[in-house]
């Protein structure tokens, strides 16, 4: 298993940087692709439980607010929710009978989950490299320090009814490594204080590892230990970036929040 999932990653890994290096075009082929597919393992799992969305408003929805993020534009990113959200609500007065509130809000829940999410990379990268560099990157560093520190030390479970395998031992030694390389990376790369760029990591791998157990729970009420089988060694493209999910917006605000303080 952990031989798989390195080879895995060293063929995503490359493919990843470079999309995020050269940003523009590449950039949004590679968050729509990953939106799209993360939303085919969504509907799929949500399927376990009979619920029926609007899979391709969601999908679409999802495609147009990654191309918002990639340039920068906040504002379509907000037309383009709010013009989702009203159609998801708005077919129930037209389908009654076929699209049921459940199904209505778990239309807005993919779209927002897996396409207003996903944006905020691309308007991480509208704010340069280093930002996005640093938010993947103390995303990264959690899980990987979460997965090794619980392999070798982990005891006590985290949350067992949610993720059986995720210890206290190996979030804390998450939560280290990202304040470790976002200090690090802060100071040297984005010229932060070592006070801002200690306390950036430590938002954005928190937001990580809930973003990490939230999809758990997800995988746990539709009774499904992964989203897929996409990716050997790591399951679905969702077990992969759902942490990225929510690690990406903290970062963004957090790094603009840093960058009005210094003004």
């Amino acid at each position: 298993m952990l031989k798989t999932r390195v080879i895995t990653a060293l063929v995503g890994v490359p493919v990843v940087l470079a999309c995020g290096y050269w940003g523009g075009a590449p950039l949004f082929v590679l968050l729509a692709a990953l939106s799209l597919l993360a939303m085919g393992e969504f509907w799929g799992m949500l399927g376990e439980k009979g619920v029926r969305g609007l899979r391709a408003l969601s999908g679409a929805a999802a495609v147009a607010m990654v191309a918002a993020g990639v340039a920068g534009r906040e504002d379509v990113l907000a037309a383009v929710l709010a013009v989702s959200v009203i159609l998801a609500l708005g077919v129930q007065v037209f389908r009654r009978s076929a699209y049921t509130v459940v199904d209505a809000h778990a239309t807005l829940a993919g779209l927002v989950y897996l396409g207003y999410l996903n944006a905020y990379p691309g308007l991480l990268r509208h704010l340069g490299l280093w930002p996005l560099a640093l938010a993947v990157g103390v995303t990264w560093a959690t899980d990987t320090a979460a997965y090794f520190t619980g392999m070798a030390i982990g005891r006590r479970k985290l949350c067992p009814d949610l993720s059986p395998g995720k210890t206290i031992e190996g979030a804390v030694g998450g939560m280290i490594a990202a304040v470790v390389f976002g200090g690090l990376g802060g100071v040297y790369l984005a010229g932060l204080s070592v006070a801002g760029a200690a306390a950036f990591g430590l938002v954005t791998g928190a937001a990580a590892q809930v973003g990490d157990l939230a999809e758990s729970a997800l995988k746990r009420s539709c009774g499904i230990k992964d989203s897929g089988r996409l990716l050997p060694g790591h399951g679905g493209v969702l077990d992969r970036f759902d942490s990225l999910l929510f690690s990406a917006p903290v970062a963004y605000y957090a790094l603009n929040l840093l960058a009005l303080m210094r003004r």
